[in-house]
């Protein structure tokens, strides 16, 4: 194993997968760790531009979490990179994954946000039903 993408979003699940990933790269010395934090920001009435305070905050809160993620990845950090690129989680990760050909992805069951798991399903359902590359969803 490579490289592992570990999909982020602060909730109880993600942060489960944190430690599982961090296991993972125990087992395997030789590789790598992208996390990912995708910025999305919400859509406003009108389809008018986003603020760039939304920006700030949406970036403020990505490093916040990448922060929190380090303290959980002790004694493989140094093998870790963080990214927070703008777009839908699914379609980041996804990409994310076949740009890096990534060996796995990583990610919680399901994420904080109970509107999007109603109106528009799961990320991890979403990457599991687009993804190229083996996805190991941690409950």
């Amino acid at each position: 194993m490579n490289t592992v993408i570990l999909a982020i979003d602060g909730s109880k699940p993600s942060e489960k997968a944190v430690a599982t990933a961090a296991d993972l790269l125990r087992h395997y010395p030789e590789a790598r760790l992208i996390v990912v934090y995708a910025v999305n920001p919400p859509a406003f009435a009108g389809g008018g531009p986003v603020p760039p305070s939304v920006f700030e905050i949406l970036d403020q809160e990505a490093q916040n979490l990448w922060e929190r993620t380090q303290k959980a990845l002790d004694g493989v950090l140094d093998r870790a990179t963080f990214r927070s690129p703008t777009g839908h989680p699914v379609q980041v990760i996804c990409s994310l994954a076949e740009q890096e050909n990534a060996d796995l992805i990583v990610m919680g069951s399901h994420g904080r946000s109970a509107i999007d798991r109603v109106i528009l399903g799961s990320v991890s359902h979403g990457v599991l039903n687009r993804a190229a590359r083996p996805v190991l969803v941690v409950r």
